[in-house]
């Protein structure tokens, strides 16, 4: 007989070693969230189809994730545009680091095949480093220029090709002369901008490569957005708005800068294949769209407050191992985000779709907390691969020491224990760092048999885990056999009990 009883019986699972028992009551005891905060209002994005939650009725509409197909051998979605006929173009990156040009006429869903940028400009033995793709279909890309020995400064090359036009270098002046871009863009009014390292941003007119405006000028800037009304500039920790159509300090961001500052990777520079936060046109004048690790949003300048569009924890928008690179919009009110993916050990591009739903629940009706005692990336990736999968179910993923708090890790076990005891507890336990015995002896776990009875899991590896009144409290997620190759007289000379398994030759 177990000496206590919980309100609530625990599913615990060890990534490394084993899996422990949920209560069955806490799959359906689970409640729902609107995970509101401060000035942020959740919206489904089409408020016309919500529904009040007032009795039995809930509130509908959410934007559904769809990953869609990518070009060969892509390892970063470098630039997406939506064009006037629906068709997508995409300019994307192989692991050759070659930046190619491609197209799809079935939103996504397959891809034509891609012309390679230097082909198209007409060049041989160098490679674009960053290239950006109009609403036009034009593209603007930038060379390296290998400096003449080790104490030489970086440059950069320009070529831009207009729409059903032909590729050319830029002749630019001393602006940009001896500059290295780490990021571009072209404006909907089909000015170029470029974002210098350590002299702000530059606004260029590439009919004869003249100089619109110059923003941020002598300034080092970690990030910039470009919209059809609004230049965002992130740097020194801070953001700020420019008005595109005169150049000059745009008003009315205040609450937008308060919203992007509580994620502070926000206003953090990503890296030279992604940030964590992209901008784009909003659905009237005078609004944007923007996303980072905790979703789109969507704000009106000179309001008070921020919309959340998509919640990004129901969804992979929250997963840790990756960078945004673009996004746009079709006429339809679908959204396409582009990204660079990190969670294997090369970089691969992913594109994915959003598409609004009046049938899905807002919230999820079923809520699951997972407990780890410390962070994990494959507990990430898993919560939201489950996610994608199940977008009836919400789940949230605690961590006992974020490693930048102070929290010991007794300071964390007495804190889960606590809520354990009080019936609060997760619903999920990952055990990595746990020891799952005084769980079982305290009744805090959920017998698993039941659920593995038609798992197909090796019977010398169940019958381990198994209680002598058949219980099953933790089970392996995954394990190793180890393996020994070699000559046959070699081999024999390692005791056969030292390893699981041993290969003869």
């Amino acid at each position: 007989m177990h000496k206590y009883k919980t309100a609530k019986r625990l599913l615990s699972v060890s990534v490394a070693a084993c899996l422990v028992a949920v209560g069955a009551g806490s799959l359906t005891g689970c409640g729902t969230s609107d995970g509101s905060k401060d000035n942020v209002q959740h919206d489904s994005g089409n408020t016309a189809n919500d529904t009040a939650n007032s009795g039995d009725s809930k509130a509908m509409g959410r934007y559904l994730e769809e990953e869609l197909a990518v070009p060969e051998d892509c390892t970063e979605v470098a630039s997406l545009q939506i064009m006037e006929d629906g068709s997508m173009e995409m300019i994307a990156r192989n692991s050759d680091y070659e930046l190619s040009l491609y197209k799809s006429s079935d939103q996504g869903k397959t891809w034509d095949e891609g012309k390679a940028l230097t082909s198209l400009f007409g060049l041989d033995g160098v490679s674009f480093y960053k290239a950006a793709l109009g609403r036009d279909g034009s593209i603007l890309g930038g060379v390296f220029i290998e400096p003449e020995d080790d104490n030489g400064t970086v440059d950069m090359d320009y070529y831009y090709c207009p729409a059903g036009g032909e590729g050319k270098k830029l002749e630019l002046g001393n602006d940009v002369s001896g500059s290295f871009s780490w990021d571009m863009a072209i404006g909907t009014n089909g000015n170029l901008f470029l974002e210098l390292m350590g002299n702000g941003i530059l606004e260029i007119n590439p009919a004869d490569g003249s100089v619109v405006h110059e923003y941020e000028k002598g300034k080092h800037t970690d990030y910039m957005g470009v919209t059809s009304e609004y230049l965002i500039v992130i740097g020194d920790g801070d953001v700020r708005y420019y008005d595109i159509a005169s150049g000059k300090p745009a008003e009315g961001g205040d609450a937008l800068t308060e919203q992007l500052k509580k994620t502070p990777s926000n206003l953090e520079f990503g890296n030279s294949s992604g940030t964590s936060l992209i901008f784009m046109d909003g659905d009237e004048e005078g609004t944007l769209f923007y996303v980072d690790s905790t979703g789109l949003y969507r704000y009106a300048f000179g309001g008070n407050v921020v919309e959340q569009v998509i919640d990004g924890s129901l969804n992979s928008i929250s997963s840790t191992n990756k960078a945004f690179n673009c996004m746009a919009q079709d006429k339809d009110g679908k959204i396409y985000i582009g990204e660079v993916n990190y969670d294997s050990s090369d970089m691969e591009g992913k594109l994915f779709s959003y598409t609004y739903s009046a049938d899905t629940p807002t919230v999820p009706d079923t809520e699951l907390t997972i407990y780890s005692l410390e962070s994990n990336s494959s507990i990430r990736q898993a919560v939201d691969m489950f996610q994608k999968e199940h977008p009836d179910i919400y789940l949230t993923l605690e961590t006992g020491m974020s490693g930048d708090d102070g929290v010991t890790r007794t300071d964390a076990l007495k804190t889960l224990n606590t809520e354990i005891m009080a019936g609060k507890g997760p619903d999920i336990l990952i055990m990595d760092g746990i020891s799952s015995e005084t769980y079982i002896q305290q009744g805090m776990l959920e017998d698993l048999s039941g659920v593995l009875k038609e798992a197909g899991i090796l019977s010398n590896i169940q019958e381990a885990y198994t209680e002598e009144d058949g219980s099953i409290y933790e089970m392996p997620v995954k394990f190793g056999i180890p393996m020994i190759q070699g000559a046959k007289e070699d081999v024999e000379t390692v005791p056969g009990n030292a390893f699981g398994a041993v290969c003869r030759q």
